[in-house]
């Protein structure tokens, strides 16, 4: 009977994880092409494109395209975020990191909250990336070393 109370108990918290992060506006299905997104320069070597949520409002999924052989300067975010490469091969180097392993496709990678990092898109092709965040999207740039 414990068991059966709290294995329901958990369910139900999951249930209401779940549903406190849905940020989608409708419960009708999405599917928007990458060449449909629309993307917006945020810096002169990335622009951004919300796939739901509002990266500037709250918590959001973002699509974003670094231009090949562009590095960010340091920086930092007041809310963490996870990040998936979906095409072309990053850097993303968190302060102190020495030999940060390239990201290709697939490859995945989490930035704590105020976290001092750079990214890099090495040269070759455009990449292109995917970000989750709780929380809305900010960048404090970092005066370098």
């Amino acid at each position: 009977m414990r068991y059966t109370v709290i294995t329901g108990l958990t369910a139900l918290l999951f249930i209401i994880f779940l549903s406190s992060h849905t940020t989608q506006a409708s419960d009708e299905p999405v599917a928007v092409p990458h060449n449909n997104m629309e993307f917006d320069e945020m810096a002169p070597y990335v622009d951004m494109a919300n796939a739901h949520g509002n990266m500037k409002e709250g918590a959001h999924g973002t699509v974003g395209k670094m231009k090949a052989d562009s590095k960010t300067p340091r920086h930092y975010h007041s809310n963490p975020y996870h990040g998936v490469v979906i095409s072309g091969t990053m850097v993303h180097e968190f302060d102190g990191e020495e030999n940060a392993p390239k990201l290709t496709a697939g490859s995945y990678w989490f930035t704590p909250a105020e976290k001092i990092h750079f990214t890099t898109c090495l040269p070759g092709e455009e990449c292109v990336f995917y970000i989750h965040a709780d929380g809305k999207f900010d960048m404090t740039e970092v005066e370098e070393k």
